[in-house]
């Protein structure tokens, strides 16, 4: 599940920030402070001291074209600019250049035009132009300094290659397609050369339809062979039922049907595609998908693929359905069976012609004449008695010539006998390959399909047909190159498999750790308003005159409510993560600060620890403490597996980089982990150890933060002989991370005797505040729901209002609104409390309004803090 971003800070002032923002700033962007204080007035920057040639020239460049000053504000907008961005020059002349961007890249903009103006060079820098019709355009930009002082300029010169990222991602899907089209072609080519083979055209139509369901995407085939008048005589199944058949037959293709199949709005390469919904009148067999179970292919679609013999003539209509990835076809993803088709639509014909010519040698005489194939007869001594022009024109002889001449003539001397042997049993048929000798010219390899020649039902010869095979010689030859061509390829494409199948592993992991995130965070979202009250009264009973030993007992109740207190936070960590605050770190130093923390503890319990750190890893870019926790999770977790299993055990720390992947190996020689356990190990609360011992949530946590570093987490383990984890973080310099450090201010003293509504459905919190405040020095009144503390708003003017956020009706965000409708100012003056400051509607809502707030459960001075640093404004 895809959580939603979570806006970046600017870490400017609100005033600036609404200025930087400019009328160009999308809502809830960078220029979401507005809310609180009015844009200061923009000031156009002087024009540039061009000529007007310049100018003109710098205008009518078919390139992004634009200068900023020292403050990141546009100068120079030329007329690429503008066509790209929609934005005429005379208004985008002041705007921050960084607001003209993709939001995601404004912070990372403003650095680098701000190390630009420091002599860092801006070369290739991709630049996430908005485009005018809401897009993007992805621009590549180089940068040049000119000018001195306050007058410096930094000219950028944009190229757009938003189209080669797309070709480049489109090259490489075709390149997939490439691949499983070849692993189909081989399927079908293998099958093709038995077909080739073969002379029963009933088994030739088995052997393709069955090659379809096997070696295709498709799940059932019907192959209707047709006849000279375009009706179909003869059908052929596979993957249907008999009962499936019976409804095939009883609902057959009508002519009219069948004709309005080729049409040319239903054209997809060689094959016709008949979405449902379309007027195609034809219902045909039920098919075995659900609407549910496919993609974007619909169970009443329908795919159909002429099988073209010589001369364009359709010999049949394949058609096929159930696809097993529920994708609709493409021209691309059916051009192996078209291709496949075809090769078996020559067989059919082939096998249909020796058939024909069985049977009506003489009555067909000038049929045969006009065949592309060459065929022959000859007599029981092998010599020949016809010849016809195809035969002639391929040995470049007349009929005079070969007529009552040896067949052997007009064979190489290898091959002679071969055709001896094939043809000597003369009552049978036979397929067999010779070489030919033309009269001018190299030997021609021929496939030869001779069959028993009748007269008046007595044996006279022979008869054959002769096909040129040199084509089909070179295909298989291009077939053999390119199958050693692609053979590594395959490897490849095997490994990637492979990767593929542990990502897809990976993904499964991740989905349940967020389905069960949504829940873990309404439960512990609800126990932050009674550890509210618990926290907040053992505090103030505390600071109260008693006994030492209530005051201990007290203690035992706050400490306990701050333990508490971090189980929720760790709680609603795991719910709603939120990215860690990364900075260069030492990955080997994580490790040491881990190791250190657990010294004391690994002696005690007689664990030796080995370290292998690779010296040679450089820094990456992570959070130093979140990686703290997940190796300190693996080092308890082996150090516990090895005390439990034989009281003492051997710990090898190890790191090393391998391309541009830092690898962090954490072997144990403990009991290891059951295999029906092991993919159960990063699931939320599973643990191996005894009740009471673990929570279950250390892994599935560091399965987390690993996933927020772009890492991966894995372990490999067999029962008895130990556990290896290992993590492995992608190495990103350091250099391309710039944190805006956090203003600090110093609190003021803040007035007593302040008005301050308290809002809150919780009585136990209204309570609690009302105390605070008041032991403060405060006038306090509550209010128990929204509407009554907008009907008091109307009644009584307050310095100060403390909401909660979540309320039946009306809560604390519709407060705000309607208060700032009124009275903008009282509106800045409310600080909210919240169970979820992680929820990322909530952090958006703060960081619009800009307003303070208290995270649930707090403390009584966190309480007295927020209360003075608003109260001090006024």
């Amino acid at each position: 599940m895809k959580r939603a971003p979570i806006p970046e800070k600017s870490g400017k002032a609100p005033a600036e920030e609404a200025h930087a923002g400019g009328r160009f700033a999308p809502p809830g962007g960078d220029g979401a402070a507005a809310g609180q204080l009015a844009p200061m007035p923009r000031q156009q920057p002087a024009p540039e001291p061009v000529t007007d040639i310049s100018a003109t020239l710098l205008d009518s460049a078919n390139t992004f074209l634009c200068s900023v000053d020292c403050s990141g504000r546009v100068a120079l907008f030329n007329r690429k600019c503008q066509e790209l961005t929609g934005i005429a020059a005379e208004d985008a002349a002041g705007t921050e250049l960084a607001s003209l961007v993709a939001q995601r890249a404004r912070p990372q903009i403003r650095d680098r035009i701000a190390a630009a103006f420091q002599g860092e060079a801006l070369d290739n820098l991709e630049l996430p132009l908005m485009g005018k019709d809401g897009g993007e355009v992805l621009l590549s930009v180089s940068s040049s300094l000119a000018g001195e002082g306050d007058s410096r300029r930094l000219l950028l010169v944009g190229t757009d290659i938003t189209a080669a990222k797309r070709l480049q991602s489109n090259l490489a899907a075709s390149e997939r397609r490439s691949k499983s089209a070849y692993l189909q072609i081989r399927e079908f080519s293998a099958v093709s050369s038995t077909i080739l083979q073969e002379v029963d055209l009933d088994r030739i139509c088995d052997l393709f339809v069955q090659a379809l369901r096997e070696h295709s995407n498709y799940g059932r085939a019907v192959l209707t062979l047709l006849n000279d008048e375009f009706r179909g005589h003869k059908w052929f199944f596979a993957g249907l039922s008999h009962e499936e058949i019976d409804i095939f037959h009883r609902s057959r293709l009508s002519g009219d049907q069948r004709v309005t199949i080729f049409q040319e709005r239903f054209r997809m390469g060689n094959s016709y595609y008949i979405p449902h919904g379309s007027d195609f009148d034809y219902i045909g067999v039920p098919s075995h998908q659900e609407t549910e179970e496919s993609l974007d292919w619909h169970p009443e679609d329908f795919l159909f693929i002429p099988l073209y013999g010589s001369n364009r003539k359709m010999v049949g209509i394949v058609s096929v359905d159930d696809p097993q990835d529920g994708v609709r076809p493409t021209s691309e993803t059916v051009s192996p069976i078209e291709l496949f088709a075809n090769q078996v639509a020559h067989a059919i014909e082939q096998a249909r012609l020796n058939q024909a010519v069985r049977r009506t040698t003489e009555k067909y005489r000038t049929l045969v004449e006009s065949m592309n194939d060459g065929l022959l007869v000859v007599d029981l001594a092998n010599r020949i008695t016809f010849v016809n022009p195809a035969l002639r024109e391929l040995l470049g002889q007349s009929e005079v010539v070969m007529l009552d001449q040896s067949i052997h003539r007009f064979l190489v001397r290898e091959d002679r006998e071969v055709f001896r042997a094939e043809v000597s049993q003369r009552e049978r048929r036979a397929r067999f390959e010779v070489r030919i000798l033309p009269r001018s010219g190299d030997p021609i390899p021929v496939i030869v399909s001779s069959s028993p020649f009748f007269q008046n039902g007595q044996l006279v010869g022979t008869f054959a047909i002769v096909s040129d095979l040199r084509e089909q010689k070179k295909a298989e030859a291009a077939t053999v190159q390119m199958h050693g061509e692609i053979v590594q390829s395959n490897e490849r494409l095997q490994q990637s498999v492979g990767e593929l199948q542990t990502m897809q592993q990976q993904l499964i992991q991740a989905e349940k750790l967020s389905a069960l995130g949504e829940l873990i965070s309404g439960v512990a979202h609800e126990l932050n308003n009674p550890l509210t009250g618990v926290m907040g009264y053992s505090q103030l009973l505390l600071g109260e005159d008693c006994s030492d030993k209530i005051k201990r007992s007290l203690g035992k109740v706050h400490s306990e409510a701050i333990r508490c207190q971090k189980i929720v936070q760790n709680l609603l960590q795991f719910a709603r993560r939120h990215k860690p605050e990364k900075c260069a770190v030492d990955i080997n130093k994580v490790v040491e600060a881990a190791l250190e923390l657990r010294k004391y503890q690994l002696n005690v319990d007689n664990i030796e620890v080995i370290r292998e750190l690779d010296e040679r890893i450089p820094e990456t870019t992570g959070d130093f403490h979140q990686l703290q926790q997940v190796f300190l999770n693996i080092i308890n977790n082996a150090q516990q597996a090895m005390v439990g299993a034989h009281g003492r055990g051997r710990l090898i720390l190890r790191t090393h980089l391998e391309g541009g992947e830092i690898t962090v190996s954490f072997i144990d020689d403990g009991p290891g982990v059951p295999e029906d356990k092991i993919n159960k190990i990063f699931d939320p609360f599973f643990t191996t150890k005894k009740p009471g011992q673990g929570t279950g949530l250390g892994l599935s946590l560091s399965y987390g933060i690993i996933q927020d570093h772009d890492g991966s987490i894995g372990v490999r383990s067999k029962y008895g002989e130990g556990t290896t984890f290992q993590v492995v973080l992608p190495v990103i310099s350091p250099d391309l991370l710039k944190p805006q450090a956090a203003e600090e201010e110093a609190l003021t003293p803040a007035p007593v005797g302040c008005r301050i509504l308290v809002v809150d459905d919780e009585r136990v919190i209204l309570d609690l505040l009302a105390t605070i405040l008041e032991t403060s020095g405060h006038r306090v009144d509550t209010a128990s729901n929204g509407q009554r503390a907008l009907e008091m708003l109307k009644k009584a003017r307050y310095d100060l209002i403390i909401s909660d956020m979540k309320m039946p009706d009306i809560g604390g965000e519709v407060l705000w609104e309607s208060v700032h409708a009124s009275d903008p100012d009282m509106a800045g003056r409310i600080i909210f409390s919240t169970g979820d400051t992680m929820n990322p509607a909530t952090r958006a809502f703060f960081e619009r309004t800009g307003n303070h707030y208290l995270a649930k459960p707090f403390r009584v001075e966190e309480v007295d803090q927020v209360v003075r640093k608003v109260l001090s404004d006024l």
